[in-house]
């Protein structure tokens, strides 16, 4: 599936084509806001190799609209990746701005509080347990900052490509 971030005045289009040609597009004016978090999806979940959370669901036919309409019969049953992946998205948003996850001595502490505060989240919503490695995790933080620096350099009008599952 391609994605793309076309970066409007106030926000952006992300149109995904999937690969059998359907199309399916959000449009959002909170500025840099979904863009950034759509952009930790995609960090978080090339990385980790997931395959059925957000990105992976709208691939396989899903539509933005699916997350957003709770009575809708797939989003009751959403898969345990999904969950799991909605979590930790939060999560990193919010643990992203320090600097820990760059700093060796830091790292291990660093997501021994994110897989904690994961758990929690996690056991709530009766998704199944997971525990990321220090690694993985920076490697999250790594792509995810190399995607944000990207996506601050895009002019309005441009837009930035990215294929998912990345090849």
């Amino acid at each position: 599936m391609l994605l793309r971030f076309k970066k409007t005045r106030d926000g952006c289009v992300l149109t995904c084509i999937r690969d059998d040609g359907s199309i399916d597009v959000q449009r959002s004016s909170q500025g840099t806001f979904f863009a950034l978090h759509d952009l930790l999806h995609y960090a978080v979940e090339s990385t980790l190799g997931f395959r059925q959370a957000f990105l992976g669901l709208l691939a396989s036919g899903w539509d933005f609209h699916t997350f957003e309409d709770h009575g809708d019969p797939r989003y009751q049953s959403m898969p345990g990746e999904a969950l799991l992946c909605e979590h930790l998205v939060a999560i990193l948003s919010r643990q992203f701005s320090g600097s820990a996850w760059e700093d060796p001595e830091l790292l291990p502490l660093w997501a021994e509080e994110i897989n904690a505060e994961l758990a929690v989240e996690l056991a709530k919503s009766g998704a199944p347990p997971y525990r990321g490695t220090p690694e993985h995790l920076a490697s999250v933080c790594t792509r995810y900052l190399e995607l944000g620096t990207h996506w601050v350099g895009v002019p309005v009008g441009e837009h930035l490509e990215l294929n998912f599952p990345d090849s």
